[in-house]
C-alpha cells in the first residue's frame, strides 16, 4: 500500500510540474509580448530577454510555493526577485525602450483599476 502511495505522489509532482512549465511557458510568451508591443524589441534582444523572463517567473511561482504562508516574506522577496528582473533587463533595452516598457506598463494597470472601479 504504502509503494502504491509512494508512485501516486511522485506521478501527481511529475504532472504537476509540467504544468507549472507549461504555464511559466506561457507566461513568459505572454510577457514578451507585451514588451514587444511596448517597444519593439529586436529579435536579439528578445532572445535574451526570454530566458530573463522565464527565470523570474519561475522564481515568482517557487516564492508563492515555498512562502504561501508567511505574505511579508513572500512580499519582500517578489520585490527582490522584481528588482533583479528590471536590473538585468536595462542592461538588454535601450533607456528608451525601458521608458516605454514602464509607460505601458503604468497604462495597464490604470486601466486594471478604472475596470475594477466601474464593476
Amino acid at each position: 500500500m504504502k509503494k502504491l502511495v509512494s508512485l501516486f505522489i511522485i506521478v501527481l509532482f511529475a504532472f504537476g510540474c509540467g504544468s507549472d512549465q507549461k504555464r511559466i511557458e506561457k507566461m513568459t510568451d505572454k510577457m514578451i509580448s507585451k514588451m514587444n508591443t511596448a517597444c519593439q524589441l529586436t529579435p536579439d534582444q528578445e532572445s535574451k530577454i526570454r530566458p530573463l523572463v522565464a527565470g523570474y517567473i519561475k522564481t515568482r511561482v517557487e516564492l508563492r510555493t515555498k512562502l504561501a504562508n508567511k505574505p511579508d516574506s513572500l512580499k519582500k522577496a517578489n520585490l527582490a526577485n522584481r528588482d533583479n528582473f528590471i536590473t538585468n533587463l536595462k542592461t538588454i533595452v535601450t533607456p528608451k525602450q525601458f521608458e516605454k516598457i514602464q509607460e505601458y506598463n503604468r497604462k495597464q494597470k490604470a486601466n486594471q483599476q478604472n475596470e475594477s472601479n466601474s464593476d
